[in-house]
């Protein structure tokens, strides 16, 4: 592992998503390569990340990589006075409403349609109201990462993880190939694989999500700042 020369100068990130699109991965690449202590804000959930806490994020005297989804009615956690930027992690909306929805509603004995579409409606929701905050912000201090590019084939994501290293301030020799696998055994650890009643959950509730958005969606608003499409 090569230490970056440029550690001391490297922006403080506050890192945002919407559940399970990949804050965990980003997060963990962030720190792991730049050696940086490690804060969270309440809707990351201490069961989010093995290496997480729960201290007052405020009281940390090193700089830290600060890790948020939204919590509640709310889009986004409270600002970080101290972080420079705001990174968006984003993810298939499809995908990631779907395999957070069948975490919440796995344990169910009976999941309905109904049910389904409602509780999908909600998510969209929440997920362009943390769109909409974000984009509030000047561009010069927000950047978003695809969870997509950072899980592609291997030589891909490898390049895909250095240029976004480059990107938030890290030289892309703080990370090695071998640095990159070991990234992603820490980012997948403690998450059990989902049951088969889950992946059959988790398709229900994609076609429902593929009803509403699409991923194709989420880049043009991010481009444009307009949400495509006929009104929900």
């Amino acid at each position: 592992m090569k230490l970056a020369r440029n550690v001391d100068r490297v922006l403080n990130w506050h890192i945002l998503s919407y559940p399970r699109s990949g804050n965990r991965l980003v997060t963990t690449l962030l720190d792991f390569a730049a050696r940086r202590v490690f804060s969270e804000l309440p809707g990351g959930g201490s069961d989010d990340t093995t290496r997480g806490t729960r201290r007052a994020w405020s009281a940390a005297l090193a700089p830290v990589t600060v890790k948020a989804h939204p919590l509640g009615a709310s889009p986004l956690p409270d600002f970080d006075p101290r972080a420079d930027r705001l990174l968006l992690v984003l993810r298939d909306p499809r995908d990631a409403i779907a395999s957070h929805l069948s975490d919440q509603m796995g344990s169910r004995l009976l999941v309905t349609e109904r049910q389904i579409a409602s509780a999908t409606a909600v998510e969209l929701d929440r997920l362009h109201g943390l769109l909409d905050t974000v984009r509030s912000y000047p561009s010069h201090m927000r950047l978003h990462v695809n969870f997509e590019t950072l899980t592609g084939a291997e030589g891909s994501s490898f390049a895909a993880a250095s240029a976004l290293l480059t990107e938030v301030g890290l030289d892309q020799a703080a990370l090695d190939e071998m640095d990159w696998l070991r990234v992603n055994e820490i980012a997948g650890t403690g998450r059990e694989p989902p049951s088969r009643r889950q992946q059959r959950l988790r398709q229900r509730i994609r076609r429902a999500a593929a009803v509403r958005t699409s991923r194709a969606e989420v880049r043009q608003f991010m481009a444009t700042g307009i949400w495509p499409g006929p009104a929900r």
